[in-house]
């Protein structure tokens, strides 16, 4: 019974190894999405937990991202640089900028300035939503990029680091609490690592194996 059952669960074995490397040993980065958490505050917000932020840009075209700044840990977004990022392009449009602001879609405009976002250096595009006031604050904001001037290979490309020492390609001006005060600018995008593509599939194999393994450990006491 043992010498019949050994291969299975030397397989099993071999198989759980797999889907675990495939879980935690992808890099961060997968060919079309790129998730970031934004860890540093400015002494605004200083003593302030992070993470701040959340965000996802995912790359749907060679020429187009989406970009989802998600609010973290009870903050919002809001005022002039409600989140920005740094473009990887000479030229680009912007579209489909929305958010959960109570005021509506109305109070979100593009800024291309270039403008500094505290000590987090220049921009070349922010989404601003007016201030801080409670019609104005969101905890969602999400808009499409469109590359003009050339191509992006990945997703990790979309972004290109900025004139701060250390570059930074993301910002986000924060608020803490209810009334949406203290409020300050956040960066530091930290790549999230996301689980390996094939998890699923690994899961699933492991589990058709480890019950044909105990039909046969069942029918081998039986006999």
């Amino acid at each position: 019974m043992a010498e019949g059952n050994f291969p299975v669960r030397n397989f099993i074995r071999l198989a759980l190894a797999g889907a675990l490397a495939l879980t935690f040993g992808v890099r961060s980065a997968s060919a079309d999405q790129i998730s970031y958490f934004l860890n540093t505050p400015n002494s605004d917000l200083s003593g302030q937990p992070s993470p701040f932020a959340l965000v996802t840009v995912n790359q749907t075209s060679s020429t187009t991202a989406d970009f989802t700044f998600t609010a973290q840990n009870s903050y919002v977004f809001g005022d002039g640089g409600s989140v920005a990022a740094n473009i990887n392009a000479s030229t680009f449009s912007v579209s489909n900028v929305a958010g959960n602001a109570s005021g509506g879609n109305g109070i979100y405009s593009v800024d291309t300035s270039n403008g500094n976002r505290a000590d987090f250096g220049r921009f070349n595009l922010a989404i601003d939503s007016g201030n801080f006031s409670p019609s104005h604050r969101s905890t969602t904001i999400t808009f499409t990029v469109t590359d003009t001037s050339g191509t992006w290979a990945s997703a990790s490309a979309v972004t290109t680091g900025n004139n701060a020492t250390p570059a930074q390609i993301l910002s986000a001006h924060i608020g803490v609490g209810s009334d949406g005060s203290p409020t300050g600018f956040v960066s530091g995008a930290t790549p999230v690592p996301e689980p390996g593509p094939l998890l699923g599939a690994g899961v699933v194999t492991l589990l058709g194996l480890g019950h044909a393994w105990r039909r046969r450990k069942r029918a081998a006491a039986a006999a």
